[in-house]
C-alpha cells in the first residue's frame, strides 16, 4: 500500500482484482491441460483439487484469524470509507 502510494481502499481492490486474476488463470491452465494418460489425468485432478482445497483454507484461517480484523483496517485514518470487496 505504502510502496505504491495506494489509499486503504485502493489497496484492497488492487489486492481483490490480482486475486481475482490469479484464480481465473489458475482455472483456465486447470481446463486447458492436454491429456498425459488416464494415471497421470487423475494425478494431475487429484492434485489441483488439493491446491483449491488449500487455497481455500487459508481464505478461511484469514478470516476466522485475528490477525486480519476489518475493525483494525476501517481504524486507519484512510478509511473513513472502505468497501470490503468480495
Amino acid at each position: 500500500m505504502q510502496a505504491r502510494r495506494l489509499s486503504v481502499q485502493a489497496a484492497l481492490d488492487e489486492a481483490a482484482r490480482m486475486y481475482h486474476m490469479e484464480i481465473e488463470e489458475f482455472l483456465e491452465v486447470e481446463r486447458t491441460l492436454p491429456s498425459f494418460g488416464i494415471e497421470e489425468d487423475a494425478q494431475m485432478r487429484q492434485y489441483a483439487q488439493l491446491l483449491k482445497s488449500r487455497i481455500g483454507g487459508i481464505l478461511t484461517w484469514s478470516r476466522r484469524s485475528t490477525r486480519y480484523r476489518v475493525a483494525e483496517l476501517t481504524a486507519h485514518p484512510d478509511a473513513s470509507e472502505l468497501s470490503f470487496p468480495s
